[in-house]
């Protein structure tokens, strides 16, 4: 071998070697989620709510005393009443040691399909009219202006595309799942557009609410008290659940009742681990497109309470679902493994 031959060959493994050292060192720094960082495990308790409440102040079948007593019956710790471009003030409705929380879920203007563009926003000091404003992001921000927070409403059934949702800016998640629009058109379901925004870097939380309006039928369950979220936090006050939800440091669920429990979710030492309560699956979902993740199923007469995927080191995030023997599905906040 000729000497220009051996240095070259020298220096291509040397720059190998380091691209990979390189790779190796940042996800390791991405992906070792210690045990004293991780939420699950920290001091706290965990409140049961839902965020997205329909009264007679709009739409909705059932007075707001009425409404907030149902919730209050099923084991709920705190509630947002969000009517229809109104401001419930809920607050003034002596429910303790209920938490009741001031909404109003906001129509924005329109999906490019044609569907309306609602957001669920709260801690506002003032109800917003959309007719004073231009669009959906003037809107938002008009929110961020009085301290508050924007979810935004069943994108799915909204007919919003990726692109719609990239446009905006400032909103601290998107439902998920919606019970009312699962119940009443199929339609509850908002995973897709969560992963397309994940994928493009977008860190949005993923929130489970009811959207409830007492409506029901022979052949539509209520949908007062099915979806739900299990917040991680010190104490039932606003600062501390909102303090939470802006941190991720919750999990969703569709309900109704109850539904699987998330003990614990981690990346340690290249893998993705998880503890739950009895489930008939776990998915650790991650990035689309090249088949990352992995589903875990249990066998038949059996459940699972744990499942760990090794991870190829190229996941931009990993995600969790899982599902009870009932049906009831729990979603977890990704963990994103890049800067």
């Amino acid at each position: 071998m000729t000497k220009d031959r051996l240095v070259r060959r020298t220096l291509s493994t040397l720059f190998v070697a380091g691209f990979v050292y390189k790779a190796l060192v940042a996800f390791s720094i991405a992906a070792g989620t210690t045990e004293a960082e991780r939420f699950w495990q920290a001091p706290g308790n965990w409140y049961k709510g839902n965020l997205h409440t329909h009264t007679t102040n709009s739409d909705g079948d059932l007075a707001p005393e009425v409404m907030i007593a149902r919730y209050q019956e099923a084991g709920y710790d705190f509630l947002a009443l969000s009517d229809h471009n109104r401001l419930t003030r809920a607050k003034a409705i002596s429910a303790k040691p209920f938490l009741l929380i001031d909404g109003e879920e906001i129509t924005a203007g329109h999906s490019e399909i044609g569907g309306e563009i609602h957001f669920v926003a709260f801690n506002l000091v003032e109800r917003i009219d959309p007719r004073a404003y231009g669009g959906p992001q003037e809107i938002l921000d008009a929110v961020r202006a009085q301290g508050g927070e924007v979810v935004v409403s069943h994108p799915y059934w909204s007919g919003l595309t990726v692109n719609e949702l990239l446009r905006l800016d400032g909103f601290l998640g998107i439902e998920i799942y919606n019970a009312s629009c699962a119940l009443s058109i199929g339609k509850g379901h908002s995973l897709a557009q969560w992963d397309d925004l994940l994928v493009r870097g977008r860190r949005v939380m993923g929130f489970a609410h009811d959207d409830s309006h007492g409506h029901f039928n022979e052949h539509r369950p209520t949908d007062v008290a099915c979806a739900f979220l299990m917040v991680k936090a010190a104490t039932l006050t606003e600062e501390a659940i909102f303090g939470a939800l802006r941190k991720g440091e919750f999990y969703a669920c569709s309900g109704p009742g109850g539904g699987p429990k998330i003990l614990d979710f981690w990346v340690a030492d290249g893998q993705a681990h998880v503890r739950t309560s009895a489930a008939k699956t776990i998915t650790i979902a991650a990035d689309g497109g090249r088949g990352y993740g992995e589903r875990f199923t249990a066998p038949k007469g059996s459940l699972l309470t744990e499942a760990h995927h090794k991870l190829r080191g190229r996941e931009k995030y990993v995600r969790l679902e899982v599902i009870d023997a009932e049906g009831r599905t729990a979603w977890a906040n990704p963990i994103f493994l890049t800067p």
